[in-house]
């Protein structure tokens, strides 16, 4: 972990963002360790963990994740493409994968689906924020 990932961690903390980590980024940020990554927050918290390479990630995400929204922040194109085509397959994808961009997008209003009523992360018919128009 570099420079970047401490001042992030500095930036988030300055602006109330609650951050734990799991088994490395607890100890290399100083952070709470959790015991499990299956948890949402309703608030400015979230869980982050440090992996060995863009494949340790996929892994991870195909492990712990909740299949609605995944996002690599990288400039590395090659790897950003295998990123995105290892989570946007149907069977074992996420419902919104995005390169260099907030999570935020995965919302009903942005996607033009009026109030956000719920997430679907099935795999079949409907997948990311299900909504009516408003």
């Amino acid at each position: 972990m570099g420079k970047v990932s401490s001042k992030r961690h500095s930036i988030l903390g300055e602006r109330g963002v609650t951050l734990n980590g799991g088994e490395r980024a607890s100890k290399l940020l100083n952070i709470p360790k959790i015991t499990k990554f299956h948890h949402e927050y309703s608030g400015l918290a979230c869980t982050v963990e440090v992996v060995k390479d863009v494949h340790a990630a996929i892994n991870h995400i195909h492990e712990h994740g909740s299949a609605h929204t995944d996002c690599i922040v990288t400039e590395d194109k090659e790897v950003a493409e295998l990123f995105l085509q290892q989570l946007d397959s149907y069977w074992n994808g996420s419902a919104a994968v995005f390169h260099n961009a907030s999570t935020r997008f995965s919302d009903g209003t942005r996607f033009g689906l009026g109030a956000e009523v719920g997430i679907s992360t099935s795999r079949i018919h409907a997948r990311g924020p299900v909504g009516v128009e408003g």
